[in-house]
């Protein structure tokens, strides 16, 4: 019997040699352990909009920015309210953002999307996630008009496995 190695005991964001090419292991992938070489993958560090952040450790736009920071990401929450989250100044409204955005991850619900639904077209990130109970038809309707590429994902999830 050679020894078996498993996703879980191999860091995110890393690759295997094996066989000739390189993969990204699923978390049932078993690979003889004599035969693999493991390498870390380089990841694209992204600037993320976090609307809906939160100060509330317990919160999951919280958990993200977190999340997000420990990954190398340039963070910019955004709340109408607060003025820090994590240690990072907080932006008041999408209108008040400059330059690019590479992902913006929603934690607001489908009333508060919709009402920021131009200021989101107009900011055109490459990307709109939204989490869970975040669905928005009406806005993913615009967002497809606009080309805007979306997904129904966890932030975090996406995160941990290494598929943000």
């Amino acid at each position: 019997d050679i020894p078996l190695i498993t996703r879980n005991v191999i860091p995110p964001q890393t690759a295997i040699w094996f066989n000739n090419e390189i993969k990204a292991p699923s978390l049932t992938d078993k690979i003889p352990f004599n035969q693999p070489k493991v390498i870390q993958m380089e990841s694209k560090k992204e600037r993320v909009v976090v609307l809906g952040a939160s100060q509330k450790p317990g919160r999951y736009s919280n958990k993200a920015i977190k999340m997000l920071l420990q990954h190398g990401h340039e963070v910019v929450p955004v709340h109408p309210t607060l003025d820090t989250v994590e240690g990072l100044t907080v932006i008041h409204a999408l209108s008040e953002i400059q330059g690019a955005i590479d992902t913006l991850t929603l934690y607001v619900a489908a009333d508060l999307s919709s009402a920021a639904a131009d200021a989101i077209i107009k900011l055109h990130p490459k990307r709109v996630i939204f989490n869970p109970d975040t669905d928005n038809q009406a806005l993913e309707e615009q967002l497809r008009q606009a080309g805007i590429k979306y997904e129904h994902a966890c932030t975090l999830v996406l995160l941990s496995t290494g598929q943000f």
